[in-house]
């Protein structure tokens, strides 16, 4: 099975390794360049939730080799014109979650109340 990134957000992360490689260089922004070079692809990170916070987490996105996926339920809200993709959906609901977490290399939360089993079922949200 392949791994994935787990959690990038704005107080921490845990990359792990991947693709047969480890990674240690000492700040995230040289570790997802390492990984675009490895894997030849951006990386597709998503964001649920999409307030202020996403909004800056998105902002701070644009710095990096990533393609950023949204999901929140308001099409208005603060982050959606920042991502790369929008996706309409409850980030309370298991299926939501799930469908919008499965096919990403990562996913952060911009707010606490997630569905966390279906964040752990993609094996991309455990932190």
């Amino acid at each position: 099975m392949q791994e994935k990134i787990m959690c990038i957000g704005t107080e921490s992360y845990l990359l792990k390794q991947k693709y047969g490689h480890i990674i240690m260089s000492a700040t995230l922004k040289t570790r997802l360049f390492y990984l675009h070079a490895i894997i030849g692809k951006m990386l597709k990170i998503g964001i649920l939730g999409g307030g202020q916070l996403g909004r800056m987490l998105l902002q701070a996105a644009a710095n990096y080799p990533v393609e950023t996926y949204l999901m929140e339920n308001d099409p208005e809200c603060p982050a959606a014109h920042l991502c790369h993709h929008f996706t309409l959906g409850d980030i309370r609901k298991f299926e939501d979650v799930y469908q919008f977490g499965r096919g990403l290399d990562g996913i952060t939360i911009e707010i606490e109340s997630v569905n966390v089993e279906a964040l752990e079922k993609t094996g991309n949200g455990r932190c």
